[in-house]
């Protein structure tokens, strides 16, 4: 095996744990979205039982939450898998052997 191949596997591999733990992101996002009740209700009634929910968006802390943490690990996780997949397969499948 020379050392050219050697470097393509480890870049591809590099690229394959790059999309898997976007993908990793993206379970986590998914798991938070389907206990998002329990979420909402613990947050209210354990952290924050002051917070005034007549306020709406306005005084929303877990609004603030979705926006400085969720949304940028979302768009986070989408890009690694693109560009992990993307990469992977480009490695994969050179441009010559392309139809």
């Amino acid at each position: 095996m020379s050392s050219k191949d050697k470097g393509e596997r480890k870049e591809f591999i590099r690229q394959i744990i790059r999309g898997v733990s976007g993908a990793l992101v993206l379970i986590f996002l998914l798991i938070i979205w389907f206990t998002w009740d329990g979420i909402y209700n613990w947050f209210y009634t354990k952290v924050a039982p002051g917070a005034n929910l007549s306020e709406g968006i306005r005084g929303d802390p877990l609004l603030l939450f979705w926006l400085v943490i969720l949304f940028p690990l979302l768009a986070g996780g989408i890009a690694l898998v693109v560009s992990g997949g993307w990469k992977a397969y480009r490695i994969a499948v050179p441009p010559s052997e392309e139809d």
